[in-house]
């Protein structure tokens, strides 16, 4: 099929050039002079500010034969590449890794707002975000439990020499927090093996020699 390249251009200013592309010339005039009254794309914003559509002339740079719209969008990107229009803003066709490149320099120029937005969304979407989150855990539990073990496995030395860092520069609040955590959980429970322990020393308890063997005579 025929497709256009085109060059969408300021009379007083030829320098201000647009590149696109189409399959439908005429359609594609008719949605630039709706769009250059309102849009707030660069490509507009440029045109009203220098005369309004009424000052801008197209003109076909090449009558381009494809199989589709890629094949079409790879060819405008190629007159993009060569041309350096001053109005276009956006790619015409990316690769994957163009695409990967892209995202990661976008992130890293708007990350602070991003984090921002992200904040004010999850305050004002707090009880969504909480059901979203238990839902998808819910859906991934196996998945992150996987994940969990691998990144354990692969990391092992660093986990450990985070946790002595963590243990020695927050050895007052940890000794405090265990001191605090023995006293709400002295009760004294009375097993049916016949045993009596603490309540904070259950999975000591039920490891011992006597409870197991209470457990295997229930079960014999």
């Amino acid at each position: 099929m025929i497709s256009y390249i085109y060059i969408w251009s300021c009379i007083d200013s030829p320098d201000l050039f647009y590149i696109g592309s189409t399959f439908d010339m005429e359609h594609r005039k008719i949605k630039h002079k709706s769009e250059s009254k309102t849009s707030e794309y660069k490509n507009y914003v440029i045109c009203r500010e220098n005369g309004g559509f009424n000052n801008f002339v197209f003109e076909i740079l090449e009558e381009y034969e494809c199989n589709d719209k890629i094949e079409r969008c790879i060819r405008e990107q190629h007159w993009i590449d060569t041309l350096h229009p001053s109005m276009n803003t956006l790619r015409a066709y990316s690769t994957e890794e163009q695409k990967k490149e892209y995202d990661k320099q976008y992130y890293q120029e708007n990350k602070e707002q991003k984090k921002e937005y992200m904040k004010v969304y999850n305050q004002e979407h707090k009880e969504q975000r909480k059901d979203y989150d238990k839902q998808w855990y819910l859906e991934n539990k196996e998945k992150v439990k996987e994940q969990k073990k691998q990144y354990r496995l692969e990391h092992k030395e660093e986990l450990k020499e985070y946790k002595k860092q963590y243990q020695q520069k927050n050895k007052e609040e940890i000794k405090e927090y265990l001191k605090q955590w023995r006293l709400e959980n002295s009760e004294i429970i009375e097993c049916e093996c016949g045993s009596k322990y603490k309540k904070y020393h259950h999975s000591n308890h039920i490891k011992s020699k006597r409870h197991k063997n209470y457990i295997n005579n229930i079960l014999s």
